[in-house]
């Protein structure tokens, strides 16, 4: 959810089993600080997104390919748990994949 005065930004859309298109709003914040990154409105690629603390920063298209890389992490460690927990007291075994995580500058608040 939005918090006043902050700016949210679409990070994408999740095509459903039905292909319809689904959507969520999220606000982006610093992953060291914890506060909500500050910029323009509505931005271009090249708008400068930062931290009002740190001062941790980058372009918008360079923020948003970060938060998306996080959000895809996030979701396959989710599947993943969610496929231990089906198997777990079934007849057959589940055998995770490799995920690779890396650190980030920038997440989604709430994820």
């Amino acid at each position: 959810m939005a918090r006043a005065g902050k700016p949210t930004w679409f990070v994408g859309a999740v095509p459903s089993w039905s292909s319809l298109t689904m959507s969520e709003n999220h606000t982006v914040i610093c992953a060291a600080c914890k506060l909500t990154l500050t910029g323009p409105e509505n931005p271009s690629p090249a708008d400068i997104f930062s931290c009002p603390q740190c001062q941790a920063g980058d372009t918008y298209e360079a923020v948003m390919k970060e938060v998306k890389s996080y959000a895809t992490e996030q979701a396959a460690k989710r599947l993943q748990a969610h496929m231990k927990g089906i198997a777990t007291g079934n007849k057959f075994t589940y055998k995770p994949g490799r995920i690779e995580t890396r650190n980030y500058r920038f997440i989604i608040d709430g994820m």
